[in-house]
């Protein structure tokens, strides 16, 4: 019998044994005849428009954490505002990501944004970048670092120390020889006295620890502080000009940005006792 037109069924459905099934039955040939019978499994659930499906169970399906609108799609969001948005952390596993685009933007803690944007472009997130104007700066560094280390007393990252004899690390101050001449470095980390740090020997340094941050001057020198007009381990612009005091040069400010300068670290081997 053959039909080439809709078939309306108004009753049961009969196998070739006379059987119409139960529920969730489906008809199915086994080469000679056939039979209503019962799937092993299959799979069933909901889901919400625009977000792509996974299995929830082994025969279930739901919601993933993507969401595709068609124009854009996001991880754990359902607003996305480009062609790809995460709500979240993003990590890599061999700490190397790439673009393509000639600008990089990412989030501070506080809701601020700042942004990469070199002449020549990004290619990777280890490229050096140009800072532009505005940028709002989180704690930074690149270039030579001395892992390890231990603290004389309690230290607070970006602050300026000084190699002590007995091979501890304390806070610069150029109130005195012994605390402001020998070898000089910038914390890395913040830790209790006789915790374990790393500190920057050379290289830049992007810090809103200092209180010269937010106020002084592009290019200009930078030198040890003083506890008596300042803070020890702090630097200023300022040479020291009391009697006993030290002056030593220990690099320059390259930018000053909102909350923060960037320091470029190259302390001189010379120094002036007044």
């Amino acid at each position: 019998m053959k039909f080439k037109n809709n078939i309306e069924v108004q009753a049961g459905l009969k196998d070739s044994s006379g059987s119409i099934g139960s529920s969730s039955q489906v008809l199915s040939s086994n080469g000679t005849n056939v039979a209503w019978v019962s799937l092993s499994s299959y799979v069933s659930g909901t889901g919400t428009t625009n977000y792509v499906s996974k299995f929830t169970g082994a025969t279930s399906v739901g919601n993933s954490q993507i969401f595709d609108n068609g124009t854009n799609v996001g991880i754990n969001t359902a607003t996305p505002g480009a062609k790809l948005e995460v709500n979240g952390t993003i990590k890599t596993t061999n700490d190397n990501l790439s673009f393509t685009g000639t600008s990089l933007y990412a989030g501070n803690s506080d809701g601020t944004a700042f942004g990469y944007t070199p002449a020549d472009g990004i290619s990777s997130i280890t490229d050096l970048p140009i800072i532009q104007s505005g940028w709002v700066s989180s704690f930074k560094y690149n270039g030579q670092t001395l892992e390890r280390c231990t603290a004389e007393e309690d230290i607070k990252k970006g602050q300026l120390l000084y190699l002590r004899s007995d091979g501890t690390w304390g806070l610069a101050d150029s109130i005195h020889p012994k605390t402001s001449t020998p070898l000089l470095g910038i914390a890395l980390d913040t830790v209790s006295a006789a915790g374990t740090l790393a500190v920057l020997l050379d290289g830049i340094i992007i810090t809103a620890e200092h209180t010269q941050a937010g106020s002084s001057t592009p290019d200009s020198p930078l030198y040890v502080e003083s506890s008596t007009a300042g803070t020890a381990g702090d630097v200023t612009q300022t040479a020291p000009t009391a009697g006993g005091e030290v002056v030593r040069l220990i690099g320059h400010n390259i930018s000053d940005i909102t909350g923060g300068v960037i320091i470029r670290f190259q302390p001189d081997n010379s120094w002036l006792e007044i």
